[in-house]
């Protein structure tokens, strides 16, 4: 009795304060707030997964509704790769309760960026939560994924980018290392270094190695690459090993052949490969007929490949050249390569279906603690992009902050390290978000708003993304994430069309707004009147206070699921 009573006044006082409850239901928001869902682990690297079974009701796009009523069966891994999980053995969500504080906006106005419960302007009985853009007074324009208000790009603080930024990546969720490398993992040594860095999996640090590299002007280096087991239209080149050489390969109808122009990686289902005619082998370069996903172009010299080469089709072309082991050589330098896809705007709560919209970001974060008993080291940040990296290193033993580009080898730019102990280990953020280099320590900006030059989307994509090196002394790595952009997407023909090809005026008392997972999200970008006014605001989110998920039970004969709480993810929403 007395537990009912103080329920009973907690709920009073929770209404005074104008404080109520709603349920997520679905996936517009993820993977900052998720709507129902499918909850398991990867059975690899034991990263948590979550794969949402619902869309935005309102949306009438077809394109949409197929969407929401897709159920797969199985699933890949975000985090480390692992092909084919299924989804029969997970548990169901119906979807995060959060709390709104009703007041929230009374007083004042949204701040951009800053999620809102507002009324659907299309359809005013829905409620829907999505993320402020633009305000009012404004001109919004969405390009290259990133937001444009009155004809400038706006630049993220450090606050907003940790509030907005994706997690590509946990190497707290690293794998064991004892597999049979079927899954190999994304951070790993440079290869052929010895010594080189080593992983702990007790506490999910990396070490550099004690002794100093053989040249000292180098370092020992970590390097990351997103190692995918299937799909993709990122383009794979290799040589063959000399002018002479030949190799047999089905041929490619003149109607499959890969546009050469198009360099805007995307990701794609995985098919079966088809059966290869090996009848009528006459060297040189008469192929046996049938398709394949590899291409010979014989004035380059070059064997290439769109997406990721299957091991089905490795094997059949391998054996069609077994008499000449430099062929299958460069055919496993091809499919090796081909796995290390691009990272892109994909969201892992969505269908993998929709990986064949995925759009190429360049907008990249990396964060670490880094650990060093000493002050006489360096350890160097890298963020690739295409052909040019940008390189922040720090120096101990000078209390000095560089910034390196690629071929520079004097930095382009120097500032002091405000403190050089990094004994009790410091918090490492490094980004590109929005065109803009960042660099902070334990929170501290040090490096902002050096814009980088122009990015011609033709050239090819960086195959390792990020690298970490360190010379001089011992440095430990932990919690090493990365990261991305959200991405709003501008290109869905018939879907969007709002703040896309032309800038977009917000009047005054009206807002702009969209949900973070863009490719599934039904906003202002889509809506007939794309506009929410004051009066249609509801209030300001503020927690997520009762995660749940379901589980089976059986009493007395009787199934049936109950919910259980999810207390890892009670969090106050951003």
């Amino acid at each position: 009795m007395e537990a009912i009573v103080l329920l009973s006044i907690a709920v009073v006082m929770i209404r005074a304060f104008q404080v109520e409850g709603y349920l997520i239901t679905t996936g517009s928001m993820a993977s900052s707030l998720r709507g129902a869902h499918e909850q398991l682990d990867c059975p690899h690297c034991q990263y948590p997964l979550a794969i949402g079974v619902s869309f935005d009701e309102s949306s009438p796009d077809p394109f949409h509704q197929e969407l929401s009523s897709q159920r797969e069966e199985f699933t890949a891994c975000p985090n480390c790769g692992e092909p084919r999980i299924a989804l029969d053995h997970g548990t169901t969500s119906q979807g995060d309760q959060i709390l709104i504080h009703k007041g929230g906006f009374l007083f004042r106005d949204p701040r951009r960026f800053e999620p809102a419960l507002f009324r659907n302007p299309d359809e005013p009985h829905e409620v829907y939560i999505k993320r402020v853009i633009g305000l009012p007074g404004e001109s919004v324009l969405l390009r290259e994924g990133d937001v444009f208000i009155n004809g400038e790009r706006i630049v993220k603080s450090l606050t907003e980018q940790r509030h907005l930024r994706e997690l590509i990546h946990d190497e707290n969720f690293h794998g064991p290392t004892d597999s049979n490398k079927a899954v190999p993992p994304r951070w790993h040594a440079s290869r052929g270094a010895n010594p080189a860095w080593t992983f702990t999996p007790e506490g999910h640090t990396w070490q550099s190695p004690a002794e100093p590299p053989v040249d000292p002007n180098t370092f020992h280096w970590l390097r990351y690459q997103h190692w995918t087991p299937f799909g993709g239209q990122h383009l794979t080149t290799v040589s063959l090993p000399d002018e002479d050489a030949e190799i047999s390969l089905p041929p490619l109808p003149s109607d499959q052949l890969p546009d050469p122009e198009v360099t805007e990686p995307e990701v794609t289902s995985p098919t079966e490969p088809e059966q290869v005619d090996t009848g009528n082998l006459d060297l040189p370069f008469q192929l046996p007929r049938g398709n394949s996903p590899v291409r010979l172009d014989e004035d380059a010299h070059e064997l290439s490949v769109i997406g990721v080469l299957s091991e089905e089709w490795f094997l059949k072309l391998a054996a069609l050249n077994e008499d000449h082991p430099e062929r299958v050589a460069a055919l496993a330098e091809l499919k090796a390569r081909s796995h290390l896809a691009p990272l892109t705007d994909y969201n892992s709560y969505n269908p993998q279906s929709l990986q064949s919209h995925a759009k190429v970001v360049r907008d990249l974060m990396i964060a670490c603690r880094v650990q060093s008993m000493g002050t006489n080291g360096e350890i160097a940040f890298r963020i690739h992009e295409g052909t040019q990296y940008y390189e922040v290193r720090l120096n101990l033993a000078r209390s000095e902050l560089q910034l390196f580009l690629k071929d520079s080898p004097q930095p382009v730019l120097t500032w002091a390290l405000p403190d050089n102990d990094f004994s009790a280990g410091r918090l490492i953020e490094f980004s590109t978000f929005d065109r803009v280099l960042l660099f902070a320590i334990d929170g501290e900006v040090l490096l902002e708003g050096w814009t980088l030059p122009f990015h011609d989307p033709k050239q090819p994509y960086a195959r390792t993304p990020f690298e970490i090196g360190a010379a001089g002394d011992t440095f430990s790595l932990s919690d090493l994430r990365v990261y991305r952009d959200l991405y709003y997407r501008s290109d869905f023909p018939g879907f969007v069309r709002n703040a896309t090809l032309e800038p977009y005026p917000v009047p005054a008392d009206h807002f702009f707004v969209l949900g973070d997972n863009s490719m599934r999200s039904w906003d202002s970008r889509s809506w007939a009147e794309p506009l929410v006014s004051r009066d249609q605001l509801l209030g300001r989110p503020l927690i997520v206070h009762l995660p749940s998920q379901s589980a089976p039970e059986e009493v007395g004969g009787r199934h049936f699921d109950v919910r259980i709480p999810d207390l890892a993810r009670i969090r106050l929403i951003h």
